[in-house]
């Protein structure tokens, strides 16, 4: 195979882009992007020229042009160029960023069939806080979303959502009831109770909350059942690689939430597996938000219930918190998770809510829940 260099030619400007990083590599077939910042270039000609084994370079071929300033680059925040290289890393490549718009470019899974056509859509949110894709070719369906929690969702071809939403939170409105026969769940594996244990979760604590095993996709997963008033509502899939995703048409709450029925003091933590935790040490009245963290914490005030749509699942168990005294926000200690937490006083009140800060040094600090419970020489902290 030739291999293929980049030359980006820009007035007086030019650059080479060797196949490490830019453009059409003998390692890659897609194209890198290259964004040069300061030059002010408009209708800037990126060139490729083909090199055979023999060495000779042939003429160069135009492929594109690129009409784009610095001055629209500077609508892309830090946050927003750090989605899109979460983007590359997948193979999705954006020249421009738009938020709050849908792009259609090249899937890199299904390479648009034997038309080549740009069948991925993907959107930045208007506020920078995530990337969704999604392929519309029907032999492919590759989705996913990257940005606003611990968490990348990436499925091939799968009915489940991404994080049980599109593009927003599922409310209420479309309430479905599962059984465990309906999700095709079955008991947990040697495996994956063995892998479990190895975080601290009892095999009575995984029985009590009826966790599950479930074949998907992108693999065998851990099934954490989302119950109310005992009846399953919704179910979240976890795999040993930490893959994430959301049965279709779960209903948005807080996972555990029968555990703070008639409480006056609820714990909020940011996983499954740290709700567990806490049990573990004797805390039942704890429950795990369904969707991990933001990136930073919103520029604008929370918006009307209808319209809160990142956090729905707040007000969808706001009822539950009526008569609660205090609540103890044990979100994770990165940054993410400090902003997550605030995002949660900001709805259900700043005057009766504490926060965690968890023990570790400078050097090593532990950052949520379950690293305070596994490890050894904080026993007794959670």
């Amino acid at each position: 195979m030739a291999a293929r260099f980049g030359f980006l030619r820009c007035g007086g400007l030019r650059a080479c882009a060797s196949p490490r990083h830019l453009c059409h590599s003998a390692r890659s077939r897609y194209p890198l992007p290259l964004v040069i910042q300061g030059c002010g270039f408009s209708a800037c000609e990126i060139l490729h020229y083909s090199f055979g084994n023999s060495g000779q370079a042939d003429m160069p071929s135009k492929r594109h042009v690129v009409t784009q300033t610095t001055d629209q680059f500077s609508n892309c925040n830090k946050d927003v160029n750090g989605l899109r290289m979460l983007l590359w890393e997948k193979n999705i490549f954006l020249i421009s960023c738009h938020p709050g718009l849908n792009t259609r470019v090249l899937c890199p899974k299904c390479e648009g069939g034997h038309e080549r056509y740009q069948s991925l859509t993907v959107k930045i949110s208007i506020d920078g806080e995530f990337a969704m894709w999604n392929c519309f070719r029907g032999t492919c369906g590759w989705n996913g979303r990257v940005g606003d929690a611990a968490y990348t969702v990436d499925t091939l071809g799968t009915s489940l959502m991404i994080n049980g939403r599109d593009d927003g939170a599922q409310g209420l409105q479309s309430a479905v009831e599962f059984t465990e026969e309906s999700l095709h769940l079955r008991p947990l594996s040697e495996e994956l109770i063995t892998y479990l244990s190895t975080r601290g979760i009892s095999k009575e604590t995984l029985s009590r909350n009826g966790v599950k095993e479930a074949t998907l996709r992108f693999g065998v997963a851990i099934a954490f059942p989302y119950r109310k008033d005992g009846k399953i509502v919704g179910c979240k899939y976890r795999t040993l690689g930490k893959r994430y995703s959301m049965e279709k048409n779960s209903q948005k709450l807080f996972y555990g939430l029968d555990d703070i029925k008639d409480v006056n003091e609820v714990i909020i933590v940011e996983g499954e597996i740290d709700k567990l935790s806490m049990e573990e040490v004797g805390f039942l009245n704890c429950v795990s938000v369904p969707d991990g963290a933001p990136l930073r914490v919103s520029d604008q005030s929370p918006s009307a219930e209808a319209e809160d749509k990142r956090y729905q699942y707040i007000w969808n168990c706001k009822e539950y918190f009526e008569k609660v005294d205090r609540i103890i926000l044990a979100t994770d200690g990165d940054s993410p998770g400090q902003a997550l937490a605030e995002e949660i006083v900001r709805r259900l009140g700043r005057e009766r809510s504490w926060c965690v800060k968890w023990p570790g040094s400078s050097m090593k600090k532990c950052k949520d829940a379950n690293e305070v419970y596994s490890n050894a020489s904080y026993a007794g902290s959670v």
